[in-house]
């Protein structure tokens, strides 16, 4: 099986990155498997942005690394395995429970809401290094965020103050007209 590559996009080394494309294709899986190598190589820390605070339930987020094939890379290739809690993602040893707490933790993820950027501006991030932002592209315009735009500069201003080292990832399905990205 053939998996998506994000290998060409990264080669440009840009700030901002869009990858679009046909559902059930990768994507997702590209990246995920790419923030977690930029993790552990390198303790670059990554941040998902999620438009609203209902769309941050665990079952929903812990599932963004459930695939079969992230799983067994993470166990393979690091021994470890992946979980969310308490709006972080971390590694633990697979032998753990992760629901324990004093289970040992190595984190490296977390999300923003975005329509709640404002909430974060006083906070520092700099161990953030890349910001992901999936489904950015909805089919209706009336459900994007009044003033979206405003809000996503802002979230990026307050994370990647006084340094230059914030990746963005655009994730989405299709492209259309009304997409204020």
């Amino acid at each position: 099986m053939k998996y998506y590559s994000i290998d060409r996009i990264q080669a440009e080394d840009a700030y901002y990155n869009i990858i679009f494309g046909a559902r059930s294709n990768g994507k997702s899986t590209a990246v995920c498997k790419m923030l977690i190598d930029e993790f552990k190589q390198h303790g670059h820390k990554f941040g998902r942005i999620l438009r609203y605070a209902n769309d941050a339930y665990d079952s929903l987020m812990q599932a963004w690394f459930d695939s079969d094939y992230l799983q067994q890379y993470v166990l393979d290739t690091y021994g470890q395995a992946i979980a969310f809690q308490y709006g972080e993602w971390f590694f633990y040893d697979p032998s753990d429970d992760p629901n324990k707490k004093t289970i040992e933790k190595e984190v490296f993820g977390r999300y923003f809401i975005l329509n709640s950027e404002f909430r974060y501006k006083s906070a520092q991030f700099d161990e953030i290094t890349n910001l992901v932002f999936e489904e950015f592209v909805l089919l209706n315009p009336a459900d994007y965020i009044p003033f979206e735009w405003e809000h996503f500069l802002s979230l990026v201003s307050t994370i990647n103050r006084h340094r230059d080292n914030l990746r963005v990832w655009f994730i989405g399905n299709t492209l259309n007209k009304s997409n204020p990205y």
